[in-house]
């Protein structure tokens, strides 16, 4: 991109692109300050950027800590979704989208784990352990 075009650099919530683009390549460089990861932005093959930087892998909230914690085999999977529920609102800042799409991560993966660890009880107790996720997980 050219530095005269109009998105040059860009500047999006404390975000300012000032990496150098090669034609036909991603170039990346660090999430803005208090996040973690890095942000992407793809050159095309004329050397403008095409579309936007990509935030999505920028977070503030460790989702990555709570996949690891459900596959833990004594992982409770309401526990580890109430956990990240209190970090979130711990941090008194907006989500990023990574954390948006982290959480979410999060939350599909629990319930895959409660939904693998119901099958494995005696039928009499699994709606009771599928209740008590539900209450304890949706609050």
């Amino acid at each position: 991109m050219a530095p005269d075009d109009p998105r040059w650099p860009y500047d999006a919530d404390e975000l300012v692109w000032d990496v150098t683009g090669v034609a036909g390549e991603t170039a990346y460089k660090s999430c803005p300050e208090g996040q973690d990861g890095s942000v992407s932005w793809e050159c095309g093959t004329d050397g403008d950027w095409v579309g936007e930087p990509d935030v999505t892998g920028c977070t503030t909230v460790d989702v990555d800590g709570a996949l690891e914690e459900l596959e833990e085999d004594d992982s409770v999977p309401a526990e580890v979704v109430g956990d990240l529920y209190e970090e979130v609102e711990a941090t008194g800042e907006d989500l990023t989208a990574g954390d948006v799409l982290g959480v979410v991560d999060v939350v599909d993966r629990a319930v895959e784990v409660q939904a693998e660890r119901i099958e494995e009880l005696p039928p009499e107790e699994q709606e009771e352990s599928a209740d008590t996720f539900s209450s304890e997980t949706i609050k």
